[in-house]
């Protein structure tokens, strides 16, 4: 696993994270080719970061980079995490991006709610 960036939080998910013995974690700058070159040369499977440390675009450029990915972004002040992986699926008809679009709408804590139709 790498922990990308160098801020007070991400140092202290590493401290947290450090006496686990089933992690494998490396941290690292809060740069693009720092978290490239990481995943290139320990084949990590997960990254966890900040959005103080790392941009929103480095974010998509590392799943543009490694779609099977999982990248962990820490948001202290909401209590939660939000995790991204990046799916690729084919995208050759409207029929494609419709199952797309679809997908998931239904069940879940993330799932959109139904939209409230007016009754007659």
């Amino acid at each position: 696993m790498v922990a990308w960036g160098r801020s007070v939080l991400a140092s202290a998910l590493v401290a947290g994270l450090a006496h686990r013995t089933d992690l494998d974690l490396v941290q690292v700058e809060a740069t693009l080719p720092a978290a490239l070159g990481a995943l290139r040369r320990r084949g990590a499977h997960a990254v966890v970061c900040d959005l103080a440390s790392v941009s929103a675009a480095c974010v998509l450029a590392l799943l543009e980079a490694h779609p099977r990915l999982t990248v962990v972004i820490v948001d202290p002040n909401a209590e939660r995490a939000l995790v991204l992986t990046c799916r690729r699926p084919r995208m050759r008809t409207v029929d494609d991006l419709v199952a797309v679009l679809l997908e998931g709408r239904v069940g879940g804590e993330d799932a959109a709610p139904n939209p409230v139709r007016p009754t007659a």
